[in-house]
């Protein structure tokens, strides 16, 4: 299972890494843009500022995607979440704690 796991993050993290340098790119061409057709700097900055507004929300999106298929694997194959898996230890450790006594 570790497999799966180092996988899913390579490739969230990979996602991740494309849409930075996405953003990055996007400023550069803003600049050049900015020059080329003379916006004034005012307008540069608001079409930079909505550019990035945009490339935010694609991260929020990207990982809401991430977080879905993760989920969705992790329930197709049947694991138990953490949570169960900790809700069981405690009932074992009230069962050990009364045959104690």
């Amino acid at each position: 299972m570790p497999e799966i796991k180092e996988t899913l993050e390579k490739a969230f993290y990979a996602g991740m890494g494309f849409i930075s340098r996405s953003g990055e790119a996007i400023q550069e061409v803003v600049k050049k843009l900015a020059n080329e057709i003379e916006l004034s700097e005012e307008e540069g900055r608001k079409f930079a500022e909505k550019l990035a507004k945009d490339t935010e929300e694609a991260r929020k999106n990207f990982q809401v995607t991430v977080d879905n298929a993760v989920k969705k694997a992790l329930d197709a194959m049947g694991l138990a979440k953490k949570s169960d898996v900790d809700e069981l230890k405690q009932k074992l450790d009230d069962i050990q704690n009364n045959l104690n006594k």
